[in-house]
């Protein structure tokens, strides 16, 4: 009589095929970056090309496809590093980007439009707010884990995130730049009640947070320019909401089907940053409605395959770190488009893949790469979803 033992190839094909990483969210991921690089060219060849101080229509694309090639390498050896390591040096990490984001005020460099964000090191610029969103996130799911059920108590498991995110919070606020601000906020908060914080206390830390962050913003002028254009953003005048008035119309032209790849008007030189601040609204114009769904789309499912991984592993620290990062790249997205609708007051917050720009391209295909290694590296649960109904 013929066994029915599974042979030692087919243990080892089924451990080789779990320890591989997800390949879904590879391939999205690289499709966005794919497409985002034929953004960058599209939105950004004119502005170059009418700008003597950038030589010619290729500058932008150059730089972004170097800024691609290290972060894909920076991708591929993060999904290759087992993330538990990062458990062990998340203090060091966040230690790190608390230094950097000091030297931003005292050091910084390349302002612009009022704000100082960077660090010229050599022939690169960092920005240091950008790598704290990963190191916030990384320092969190390994400080919920460690508390465990004492998250719940105010004092002992709240109070010293609080603590960290506010001083966070705080020193990208000064330099000043409001959107990173609020993104590092909802990514605390999110975490926070991810890893089981009671709700009502999240609800008056977070009231006292955005009461401090408005009384600090109504003290800065640059910060008080943006509020004032998106107050009167209905009205349609004064230069304060120029921006997203040119956003909002190039996304109107763009109808349903768009203009066509390349044929987007509003990045002549009318509509300001084109290839950063506001690639949404070319690509809305250029691919219409039904493009910009489709983009939607891809943001959609690396945030659902990035959940699935976190709800499939059984280690708290994986499950808490994929689902942080996850939730990061959506919540960039979600602020993004929602400065180009001018439904959030303008600030300068990219496009995650799409946009041009290092260091936040870098972060993004990092995070990516962590996700990924959860997925490979990871102890799965064997029912995962009828396990486990939400994240924590």
């Amino acid at each position: 009589m013929r066994s029915r033992r599974p042979s030692p190839d087919s243990f080892r094909g089924q451990a080789d095929a779990e320890s591989r990483p997800d390949l879904p969210l590879l391939v999205t991921s690289l499709v966005l970056v794919g497409f985002g690089t034929i953004m960058v060219y599209s939105s950004s060849a004119i502005y170059a090309w009418a700008n003597s101080e950038f030589g010619n229509e290729f500058f932008f694309l150059k730089r972004h496809l170097f800024r691609v090639g290290i972060g894909l390498f920076a991708m591929w050896m993060a999904q290759r590093i087992d993330y538990r390591f990062l458990s062990r040096v998340a203090k060091p990490l966040l230690l790190l980007c608390f230094l950097l984001l000091g030297a931003v005020l005292v050091v910084g460099s390349g302002a612009s439009h009022g704000a100082t964000r960077w660090i010229r090191i050599s022939f690169l610029s960092v920005q240091p707010a950008e790598l704290m969103k990963i190191c916030l996130v990384i320092y969190l799911a390994s400080f919920l884990v460690a508390k465990g059920e004492k998250i719940k108590d105010f004092r002992r498991g709240l109070i010293p995130p609080l603590l960290v995110l506010g001083l966070a919070t705080f020193l990208v606020v000064k330099q000043p730049n409001f959107g990173t601000a609020a993104a590092l906020l909802a990514i605390g908060f999110l975490m926070l009640y991810m890893g089981g914080s009671r709700l009502h206390h999240l609800a008056a830390a977070g009231l006292a947070g955005l009461l401090a962050v408005g009384l600090l913003a109504y003290t800065m002028p640059y910060a008080r320019h943006r509020l004032v254009g998106f107050l009167g953003a209905s009205t349609g005048n004064g230069e304060t909401n120029y921006q997203v008035r040119q956003s909002i119309l190039g996304m109107g032209c763009g109808g349903i089907f768009g203009e066509g790849l390349g044929g987007s008007k509003f990045k002549l030189l009318s509509l300001p940053e084109p290839h950063t601040d506001f690639v949404f609204a070319v690509v809305a114009e250029e691919l219409g409605f039904l493009g910009s769904i489709i983009l939607m789309g891809c943001f959609l499912f690396i945030m659902f395959r990035g959940m699935k991984i976190a709800v499939s592993c059984s280690d708290p620290f994986g499950t808490i770190l994929a689902a942080g990062l996850s939730a990061t790249i959506f919540t960039y997205v979600l602020l993004h488009i929602a400065v180009v609708l001018g439904a959030v007051p303008t600030t300068g917050l990219p496009l995650p893949f799409l946009s041009f720009g290092g260091t936040a391209l870098f972060t993004n295909l990092v995070a990516v790469g962590i996700i990924l290694s959860v997925s490979k590296h990871g102890p799965k649960l064997r029912h995962s979803f009828s396990a486990r109904r939400s994240v924590r």
